[in-house]
């Protein structure tokens, strides 16, 4: 979260709870040690959907974040279209 806090501190259309929630329980899941995890799924949609846009501002916002060459930022582009794809079809 503080590399987040470092790149999107002037971002204001993204929800840092949303983010933090989704990494919170992404290290939950990983590190859990009982029978049983559950989440409310509508939450993770909304997380996950805050979380691509931060990711489609990345290359924008990262100083050190660039592409070799168009294919790259090319397939960067097609796989964060993908993603939303995938989580409007989900819900």
């Amino acid at each position: 979260m503080e590399l987040f806090d470092k790149s999107f501190s002037d971002v204001s259309t993204l929800n840092r709870k949303n983010i933090e929630w989704l990494n919170d329980t992404r290290n939950n899941f990983i590190h859990f040690n009982t029978d049983g995890f559950s989440f409310h799924r509508d939450s993770a949609l909304l997380c996950c959907r805050e979380t691509v846009e931060a990711i489609k501002l990345t290359p924008s916002k990262a100083g050190g974040i660039f592409f070799y060459n168009e294919k790259q930022k090319n397939a960067f582009e097609i796989s964060c279209k993908r993603a939303e794809e995938l989580l409007v079809s989900i819900g």
